[in-house]
């Protein structure tokens, strides 16, 4: 990962019309890898429909389960957010969706993807611990905010190991990931909000949050 600085404001006009341009190349150039996708997402909440609603309701059995569709979730769209790094990144394009488990590169970034994704949950689930001993609101409001912020300060300079273990960039590392987003959480956050907008609408998008799958945190189905 390059040790060059980035750059303190981010060009806001530039970086929307970029985003755009790339997603909608991108849902033209790769169209079958984002229909797999598509095809994924509707699987995973479908299987999830057949699990009886009284262990989504329970504690610890509605933990589990949420972890276990994350994991799913991770393993078997890693290929697609993979594919989608290198196009933006190198302009390779991935005819077709391909599963890639011996390459220990892959396996890495699968374990950093669901690291990532855990983690952005901490703090809400944090969050229902807390309520569950008791504690008063004021006490619950803080430790809340105090982990909320943690984890997306983290998260925030973390998310460029992600690209960089897709297009298997020398020394990518969470320990090189952090020290080239030292000082940079606002250009990773206005980047990572403006990917988000612009993102958004995309089919593919409209079908995950509609499934819950790919929500940031384990979500529970009521």
């Amino acid at each position: 990962m390059s040790s060059r600085r980035l750059p303190t404001r981010l060009p806001i006009l530039p970086t929307v019309a970029l985003a755009y341009r790339d997603c909608w190349r991108m849902m033209f150039t790769l169209h079958a890898v984002l229909t797999s996708a598509f095809l994924i997402l509707i699987a995973i909440a479908a299987v999830a429909e057949f699990v009886p609603q009284r262990l989504w309701d329970q504690q610890i059995a509605g933990e589990a389960l949420s972890l276990i569709q994350d994991a799913v979730w991770v393993v078997l769209l890693a290929p697609v957010v993979i594919a989608i790094h290198r196009f933006v990144i190198l302009g390779e394009t991935t005819r077709a969706y391909s599963f890639p488990v011996g390459k220990p590169v892959f396996r890495s970034f699968i374990a950093w993807l669901f690291a990532l994704k855990i983690l952005a949950g901490l703090p809400f689930d944090l969050l229902g611990l807390l309520q569950a001993f008791g504690l008063s609101l004021g006490a619950t409001s803080l430790v809340f905010a105090v982990a909320l912020i943690a984890a997306a300060g983290a998260s925030l300079r973390l998310t460029i190991l992600l690209p960089a273990l897709a297009v298997t960039a020398p020394g990518a590392s969470a320990v090189h990931a952090l020290a080239d987003s030292k000082g940079q959480k606002r250009f990773a956050s206005s980047r990572s909000l403006l990917w988000r907008c612009c993102l958004g609408l995309s089919p593919l998008s409209a079908v995950s949050s509609c499934s819950g799958a790919a929500s940031p945190s384990p979500v529970r189905r009521r």
